[in-house]
């Protein structure tokens, strides 16, 4: 019988096979479907992720922070770069209408509600709730923007125009912090519900990268 892939494994072949498609791609076309610049003489595409401006490589695909240190360390996550394959090879970005949804509200979001509530959800209240000023420290250092709707509430940019709110809602002595996490309206052009919850598992990573002396300081941060 032979031996299952493992998922680091079958990641890796994944990202070969995007790099492979993104290498045979037209950068201008891309550059007009995702609403990102594509500069000729640098060849490279330069996009905003997570707050910080950042250079993608065409065609050898390498990715490059433009604001100094890459602290989130994106260009080694595989994760990332399979997921921001994907977006520049099949993704489409219209603008947003300040119109946001819970996932469940997605496309085929219902049918994958729960599994988003365990993996993400739940796991970002654990790692967060019980001291909220470790996450409002963490979206002040990743430059996301408060916004009104709870106790803590943020929104940020994932992408060139997709945005993700993160609303905390307090809880008590005996209950944990409740959390929603809304997407703009334009979320579904650019991925599908499954890669969702790759983008949260992505953020978390990142919001731990940004701050580590904080997310050490959380007890519950994993």
């Amino acid at each position: 019988m032979e031996r299952a892939e493992s998922p680091k494994i079958q990641e890796q072949k994944l990202c070969e096979y995007y790099i492979s498609e993104y290498q045979k791609a037209d950068p201008f076309r891309i550059a007009n479907r995702v609403g990102v610049p594509y500069h000729y003489t640098e060849q490279e595409f330069q996009m905003s992720v997570m707050g910080r401006a950042y250079a993608v490589k065409f065609p050898e695909f390498s990715i490059r922070c433009l604001e100094g240190e890459d602290i989130y360390d994106l260009s080694e996550s595989r994760k990332f770069r399979v997921l921001l394959l994907r977006f520049l090879l099949y993704g489409t970005v219209f603008e947003a209408n300040g119109d946001f949804r819970l996932f469940r509200e997605l496309p085929s979001g219902d049918r994958l509600s729960r599994q988003f509530e365990e993996q993400c959800v739940k796991k970002m209240e654990n790692r967060y709730g019980r001291v909220l000023q470790v996450f409002e420290a963490i979206m002040e250092k990743m430059n996301a923007v408060r916004i009104y709707g709870a106790d803590i509430a943020y929104e940020m940019e994932f992408l060139e125009g997709l945005y993700i709110r993160f609303l905390f809602l307090a809880g008590s002595e005996s209950l944990l912090p409740k959390l929603r996490i809304l997407f703009s309206s334009n979320f579904p052009a650019a991925f599908s519900a499954e890669e969702l919850s790759d983008i949260i598992e992505i953020c978390m990573d990142a919001f731990d990268a940004a701050e580590p002396l904080l997310a050490v300081a959380n007890p519950y941060s994993r």
